[in-house]
């Protein structure tokens, strides 16, 4: 087995992308499409969604049309991994999960092994690594877990799930609070802060972040070269 790299991978949702892409009811681009493949692709393999499963759910009826397009996309992504031999970084994860479930001696020997575990941008986590990190932790993990609760580049990482650290920091028998930055000027976390508290008077946003204030560090955070303006836009 070789490991897919993001280039190379990149360039296959393009291959499949340019073979799959809809005729009829798709008003995007090519360069769409292939995008819209690869963010659907990695969503379904980190919640261990497989092309079965997906076949039902448009077996059963009620499916919508853009699943049904997809489809084909996933089982030809998956059909050339197995075809040339490779996995991607989705199925390193898999694999170590399958490898750490079902055999009790490996999984033993590394839940020895750590001690302490810490995961740092835990924002970017995703489902599977919880479960990766709940097997090397055992019955009771040692588990130290740093990151922002109102930061996710989801668009780039199509699995990351903000919902893994929440649930985290609620169940967790100790939360230390980070509020203060020193990498952007006063004016940008006035900024941040404030936009906060008005997505939180938003019907539908309200939860969307966590209420945490940030605080500048005095001497040290960078000064603007140029005033800075914000303005809200309707949708």
């Amino acid at each position: 087995m070789q490991i897919l790299d993001e280039l190379e991978q990149t360039t296959l949702y393009q291959q499949i992308g340019a073979r799959t892409m809809p005729q009829q009811d798709y008003q995007g681009t090519a360069e769409g499409w292939a995008q819209a493949v690869a963010r659907a692709i990695g969503y379904a393999k980190h919640r261990g969604i497989s092309i079965h499963d997906l076949q039902a759910v448009i077996h059963q009826g009620g499916a919508p049309l853009r699943l049904a397009q997809l489809l084909p996309a996933y089982a030809m992504y998956q059909a050339t991994l197995t075809q040339r031999g490779l996995l991607d970084y989705t199925d390193l994860i898999l694999k170590a999960l399958i490898l750490l479930e079902q055999d009790e001696e490996t999984r033993t020997h590394y839940q020895r092994q750590f001690s302490l575990i810490i995961e740092d941008e835990a924002q970017d986590s995703s489902r599977l690594l919880q479960r990766l990190l709940g097997l090397l932790g055992g019955a009771q993990p040692n588990l130290i877990r740093t990151g922002d609760t109102n930061q996710s580049i989801t668009t780039t990482f199509s699995a990351a799930d903000t919902c893994v650290i929440r649930v985290f920091l609620g169940e967790a028998n100790l939360v230390v609070q980070m509020v203060y930055s020193g990498l952007c000027a006063p004016e940008v976390i006035a900024a941040a802060n404030h936009w906060i508290t008005v997505c939180q008077r938003v019907p539908g946003l309200e939860t969307a972040f966590v209420p945490v204030a940030m605080r500048p560090i005095p001497g040290v955070n960078p000064s603007l070269d140029f005033p800075m303006t914000c303005r809200a836009y309707g949708t």
